[in-house]
């Protein structure tokens, strides 16, 4: 009998966790008026999304360049890492949003159906609040990314400040001049040739207006002393990081400019084990803005 109720015990117990687990789905997708074509994103629901009726505050989480928008579900376990977060009464429950990006650097090119940012702007993040149940005041809203989504997350926050209450950026893909003058004409032609409209362009030639528009440490230096106190900025870089340099650089013209950010040096390189920490880090920084 003992036996009996042990094993019954254990059969509840087994099927109320699999009540509560949260729900991850890789393929959604939406129609882009602006880009025409359809965007996918991966969405996770935490565990209480299905047997509730209550709104939730949102994550938009920005994968890397040559990634897509499975990466942070497949090589960034972030179900694991939310789930055990929330679990450990760090995290509060979440939607979290991860869209393709192709190798768009989250921005507005110079071709064709190619304004990332604005699609991202205006029809991602309203067709989002349409279609779940998310809390929209700006402090219930956050963004971060790696390496190019780090890029973007940095962008948009600059771009529009009323937007997110808190960015998180892990190993930005930040730059200075000096980098985009002497990068090698392959790699330079390859990565943003088509985002700047400068390809064959060397030197100087590079830091045309497109470009401006998105170099992070330009808008830093520029940014209107009226907006400062809206942002909140943390960023995260490996001391072996290759872009520890502009992002060193990006932390003198944060500090310089007066903005409210953190920004922290571990131990690591640009890979997925550091970003993982990255997330397992900042997500319950993230639920403290989520709950002031």
């Amino acid at each position: 009998m003992r036996t009996l109720k042990l094993f019954i015990a254990a059969i509840l117990i087994s099927t109320a966790i699999h009540a509560q687990q949260s729900t991850i789905y890789e393929n959604k997708s939406f129609h882009s008026e602006k880009l025409q074509r359809e965007v996918n994103y991966a969405l996770y629901l935490p565990a209480s999304y299905n047997t509730s009726d209550k709104a939730y505050p949102v994550l938009y989480l920005l994968h890397g360049g040559s990634g897509s928008h499975v990466d942070w579900v497949r090589n960034g376990t972030v179900q694991q890492i939310a789930d055990q977060s929330i679990a450990a009464g760090k995290s509060i429950e979440m939607i979290i949003v991860m869209p393709d990006a192709w190798d768009t650097w989250y921005a507005n090119g110079t071709e064709p159906n190619s304004n990332y940012e604005d699609m991202f702007i205006s029809e991602l993040i309203p067709y989002i609040e349409a279609n779940y149940r998310t809390i929209t005041q700006k402090s219930y809203r956050a963004i971060a990314g790696l390496s190019m989504g780090g890029f973007g997350a940095l962008n948009y926050t600059l771009h529009h400040p009323n937007l997110f209450g808190i960015t998180c950026a892990y190993s930005p893909a930040v730059r200075t001049d000096n980098d985009i003058t002497e990068m090698e004409q392959n790699t330079y032609d390859n990565r943003f040739h088509t985002l700047f409209g400068t390809k064959g362009k060397v030197g100087n030639a590079r830091l045309n207006p497109a470009w401006r528009r998105y170099d992070v440490l330009t808008q830093v230096r520029e940014f209107p002393e009226a907006d400062r106190r809206k942002l909140n900025i943390h960023v995260y870089c490996g001391d072996d990081d290759y872009l520890f340099p502009g992002n060193t650089q990006l932390w003198a013209e944060l500090n310089k400019a007066r903005i409210p950010f953190q920004f922290r040096v571990l131990d690591g390189a640009h890979t997925w084990s550091f970003w993982r920490m990255s997330l397992r880090e900042t997500l319950p920084i993230i639920s403290a803005q989520f709950t002031r």
